[in-house]
């Protein structure tokens, strides 16, 4: 059978992989080729491993192996190239989707057209606690505002803030090639390929007002995520000549200032900051989230996921 969609799920076999890829066999009314692609050496105990960490869904997914150590913006690509489908999307293995979330964004597309990026909202679940917040972002994007400006002005600490989150992207498979994954970015991986969405004009994005999919926080093991504060403001330095002053400014405080903060590094301190405050000073709330970085962040996590635990019926449960 001709899939519909192929998902690109990046991994290094942690048990939350099954989950995702159920999720992705079990869309209403779309066939959705899975792609895993495990960031790991083509050995048997790594097969092993991938094998109980896709439990029963093994037989349902085509493998490919990065070799190991090659991050999740290479493991993407490869996916992508890999992929058959028309259409491709993005799931990290501690995500999942809602059943409705293919087919809602197809049939969005089709009045939309082929070279769009197609988004929705979310809800986020604390993995320590499995407490969920409300739909993510409060303010949908549109194609019309500037991407930056969206994502980084005036950021603050907020479990609705501004976002778009890699794993309700949708998009034709050739405007994922024409954009392309940097292969062996470690840090802004999907703000990255975003970013460069709109640079090249590979296509527009839309984010769809729909909360069809649900994003784990707090799930050690990921391939994405890092507190590297010298990627994260080599990244911002690389982007500057597109963004505003202040965009760049509040993207700074906001990020690297704020790992460099967790990582009790001085030397990080005081490079992000002398950036930060470059011709001008960073919004209050970009400071404010800098500051962030002295907490742990179990307890970041439990302050902004305060809403109540989902129920067996709802529509948040892990399946």
């Amino acid at each position: 059978m001709t899939s519909d969609v192929t998902a690109v799920i990046p991994t290094v076999g942690r048990r939350t992989l099954e989950r995702a890829v159920s999720s992705c066999l079990s869309q209403d009314r779309a066939a959705v080729e899975v792609m895993v692609v495990a960031d790991l050496p083509d050995v048997r105990h790594s097969r092993r491993l991938l094998e109980e960490a896709l439990g029963g869904a093994a037989h349902d997914v085509r493998v490919i192996f990065t070799g190991g150590g090659a991050g999740a913006a290479t493991a993407r690509q490869l996916g992508t190239v890999a992929s058959s489908a028309e259409w491709v999307a993005y799931l990290d293995d501690d995500d999942w989707w809602l059943p409705e979330k293919t087919m809602t964004q197809l049939k969005a597309a089709q009045s939309l057209g082929d070279d769009v990026v197609l988004s929705c909202r979310v809800m986020s679940v604390d993995q320590a606690t499995g407490v969920r917040t409300g739909p993510i972002p409060r303010a949908i994007y549109r194609s019309d505002q500037d991407l930056a400006e969206y994502l980084f002005l005036r950021r603050r600490l907020s479990a609705d803030r501004n976002a778009i989150f890699l794993p309700t992207l949708l998009m034709k498979r050739d405007v994922a090639l024409r954009t392309g994954w940097e292969k062996g970015l470690r840090r802004h991986q999907d703000w990255d390929f975003l970013m460069r969405v709109i640079e090249i004009g590979s296509a527009t994005i839309h984010q769809l007002d729909e909360v069809l999919a649900v994003i784990s926080v707090g799930s050690p093991g990921s391939l994405s995520a890092s507190s590297d504060w010298r990627t994260s403001l080599e990244w911002a330095q690389r982007h500057k000549s597109t963004w505003s002053p202040q965009v760049y400014r509040d993207f700074v405080a906001g990020q690297p200032l704020r790992y460099a903060f967790g990582d009790r590094s001085m030397n990080g301190v005081m490079s992000c900051l002398g950036a930060s405050f470059d011709g001008g000073r960073p919004s209050g709330s970009a400071l404010a989230l800098a500051l962030v970085g002295l907490i742990p962040r179990g307890t970041v996590n439990r302050f902004l996921h305060r809403s109540k635990k989902p129920s067996t019926t709802d529509a948040l449960s892990e399946r």
